[in-house]
């Protein structure tokens, strides 16, 4: 079956989605739901074009995007709107007759000539109902019917319409209802009911309801209510996500209550929970300017915060000077790392030099000459700007960058990458602070109201932003794990102190971007548990961005995650999930996308032992290859890899030495993470053809490589082959003793990982 879409389009987009066969009424063997409507954020309809997959059932929906519409259409949509947001989605001709008339403007001139009151109201419905199901659709007339029905005597009132339910039509304010119920239903019978939650916040946190609409008041009360689930959603995740995972999980809510506080600043019940979770990860600045900017907001309107809102305001304050007195009294300790410092601008406090010592010596744990970090670092602060000095004993939001073990040119270059960011930020302290009398010493970054920035240094500081994800990226695939771990962190937490200032549409993507990079870090330094959190949190964000191409990536992650933690049949679903997210797209990003979800179902299959399968995959993989150029997401030399590893598992050894040759040929020499783990590869194919002095020789060049990139997965990697690959293949062999032996001397870390 194909539709053919007769409208003049602006704007044709297609996307995947499950459907089902049902008989209903005089319909037979129609897919369902034939139409999509989506109401939050960007109002648009999906209409069902044709079948592509019976096992699973999928259709591929066209979205109707219309500029040169067929006469009638605008109030045709309208009415449509005006349906969705009824009770039951029914109104009478009565209801109807009343608002229809007053829709005409100067911009309707087709709609002249349209009669009035019921004969108009007759006409909009038939255009409605082919809005809806188009031209060309197996048993049309009658699916039309059912779309938007005509009750001749309804319970409450005279005749009306009302539009059709599930499955036949697919509204998202009813699947919000309806999932709240259900979520509510499994909290009452002891479920989990974290999953509903999720699926209620990513349906209604695409925007408000009918933004479109915002002077009619026959949209206010659905508005209201989806407001409401909204809200609602919220809530439970935090109170499910910090019972479920507890710290590791304040990142995800954080941004949850943030973006929520943000479309509702004066929404008290979202506010206390913010100011409290901040309070409690000492960002107290933050918490009090959220409160003074719900006390702005509330005064403008006449009124003040509640007395709960007064008290934990309090609180945060009471913590905040418990915190000064610490810091102040207590000069022979460090200076708290988890604290940012603050000075106001035209402030200078005697405690000054001692802050600036004990950072310094935080740099000469590092290197060997503490005066060049010291002159590095000073050197970016403007002496002539008022406040300037807090950049250095701020400088504690990259405090996790200073570990005793990391080299000067790491450390510089990590610097290179955020300082910028700090800069621009810097900047910004030329303009009134948001202060209060119990500003601290050591609170955070200056804060400032995004109204009073200049608009060039907004945009900016949202490309300062963009840049150093992309760079920390680049700096993930090429340097010391941990360090690229410190530094996603100190970018995130910048991104989070810096909310405010970016554009709400860059902000989808900075979070998804560090929560992604902090997520793939800990997945090499095999904590695979944190790192699901962190791309649970990344998924999210990926979500209001819009772009599938960012969704996929993010469940990508997370199956990793999964394998690596032996659930594979989880990450094999999930892999499933982006595929259907992806569907039949010839975009090339998409392409790469599908050949790399399917190179993993194969990886996840050999840990099952289902080889069968894996090659199966493994070829379905390589049909897109010649359509992707190399790229760091994953490309030819990705897939050899696997298919290397393939081979290795099946006894293939000549082949897996062809693929991972193959593979390291064309790998740049600054992507140093991707040759450690294709080279660990071809090491093991070297030993088990007994080829020992091509697999000494590599090893000695890759072990270097795989202490200075300091990724615990790598190195088990790496002593895994010396133990199981070289002892036991060569167990007399004195050199491949003598060399396993000079190894483990010269790069103690192998000796941790074996031993755990």
């Amino acid at each position: 079956m194909r539709v053919e879409i007769q409208h003049a389009l602006v704007e044709s987009k297609e996307a995947v989605y499950p459907i089902r066969y049902e008989q209903g009424g005089h319909l037979h063997h129609v897919p369902m739901p034939l139409v999509r409507v989506t109401t939050c954020g960007a109002f648009h309809l999906e209409v069902v074009q044709d079948v592509i997959s019976v096992d699973p059932p999928l259709g591929r929906y066209q979205v109707i995007t219309l500029e040169q519409r067929p006469r009638g259409s605008r109030t045709g949509l309208t009415l449509l709107k005006m349906l969705a947001s009824r009770p039951e989605h029914y109104a009478s001709k009565d209801w109807l007759a009343e608002y229809i008339p007053r829709m005409r403007s100067s911009e309707d001139e087709e709609e002249e000539g349209w009669g009035r009151g019921l004969v108009r109201i007759d006409n909009v419905v038939s255009l409605l109902r082919s809005l809806l199901c188009p031209p060309g659709i197996a048993q049309g007339d009658a699916a039309r019917k059912r779309l938007v029905a005509y009750i001749k005597n309804h319970k409450d009132s005279g005749p009306g319409y009302q539009l059709a339910p599930l499955p036949l039509l697919w509204l998202d304010v009813d699947v919000i209802a309806t999932t709240v119920q259900q979520a509510c239903r499994q909290e009452q019978e002891g479920r989990d009911a974290l999953a509903a939650w999720e699926q209620v916040y990513a349906l209604a946190a695409k925007g408000s309801y009918l933004p479109q609409e915002p002077y009619s008041d026959w949209a206010t009360d659905k508005r209201a209510e989806i407001d409401g689930y909204l809200k609602q959603a919220v809530l439970a995740l935090r109170r499910l996500l910090l019972a479920q995972y507890g710290e590791a999980s304040e990142e995800r809510v954080l941004m949850l209550l943030r973006s929520y506080w943000q479309m509702h600043p004066t929404d008290e019940d979202m506010v206390r929970p913010l100011m409290e979770l901040l309070g409690k990860r000492e960002c107290v600045q933050e918490a009090l300017e959220c409160y003074q900017r719900l006390c702005e907001q509330m005064e403008q309107e006449g009124g003040t915060p509640h007395l709960c809102t007064q008290q934990t305001a309090h609180d945060v304050r009471t913590r905040q000077n418990r915190g000064n007195q610490t810091i102040i009294h207590t000069t022979n300790t460090a200076l708290p790392l988890n604290s940012p410092s603050v000075f106001p601008s035209n402030q200078q406090d005697s405690s000054f030099p001692f802050i600036r010592q004990v950072f310094s010596e935080n740099i000469v744990g590092v290197v060997s000459t503490p005066s060049l970090a010291y002159q590095h670092l000073a050197g970016i602060k403007s002496e002539d700007q008022p406040g300037g000095e807090w950049l250095l004993s701020g400088a504690s939001f990259l405090a996790p960058l200073f570990d005793r073990g990391r080299s000067f040119d790491a450390l510089l270059e990590t610097l290179h990458i955020v300082l910028p960011v700090v800069k621009a930020l810097q900047i910004m302290t030329r303009h009134q602070f948001v202060q209060n009398s119990a500003t601290p010493l050591m609170g955070s970054i200056p804060s400032v109201y995004s109204k009073r920035i200049p608009e060039e240094e907004r945009i900016q500081l949202c490309q300062v932003f963009s840049e150093s994800i992309i760079q920390g990226w680049r700096f993930f695939g090429s340097s010391n794990n941990t360090l690229a771990l410190s530094l996603a962190q100190a970018q995130l937490s910048l991104i989070q102190h810096a909310h405010s200032l970016l554009y709400p549409g860059t902000l989808p993507f900075l979070y998804t971007g560090a929560y992604s990079l902090i997520g793939i870090t800990l997945h090499f330094q095999e904590r695979d548990q944190e790192a699901l959190h962190a791309h649970q949190s990344g998924y999210i964000a990926a979500l209001a961005i819009g772009d599938l191409w960012y969704v996929v990536q993010s469940l990508i992650c997370q199956s990793d995650c999964y394998h690596f933690l032996g659930q594979y049949d989880v990450a094999i679903q999930i892999i499933e999930e982006a595929l259907h997210t992806i569907g039949v797209s010839s975009n090339n990003a998409h392409v790469c996308a599908k050949a790399h979800l399917l190179t993993c179902w194969a990886d996840n299959a050999m840990a099952l032992k289902d080889y069968r399968t894996a090659q199966e995959k493994l070829e379905a993989s390589a049909v897109y290859l010649d359509h992707i150029a190399p790229n760091e997401e994953f490309d030819g030399a990705a897939w050899h890899m696997v298919a290397g590893k393939y081979s290795l598992m099946t006894k293939g050894y000549t082949t897996a030495l062809d693929h991972f040759q193959e593979s390291l040929a064309v790998l740049p020499e600054m992507w140093i993470l991707r040759r450690i783990m294709t080279s660990i590869g071809l090491m093991k194919a070297y030993a088990r053809l007994k080829e020992r002095d091509q697999s000494l020789i590599l090893a000695d060049e890759v072990a270097p490589m795989v202490q200075s990139i300091n990724a615990r997965m790598t190195t088990r990697w790496f002593n895994e082959y010396l133990q199981e690959d070289l002892l036991e293949t060569f167990p007399t062999d004195e050199r491949v003793r003598t060399f396993v032996r000079n190894t483990y001397q010269r790069f103690p870390q192998l000796i941790d990982i074996s031993s755990t």
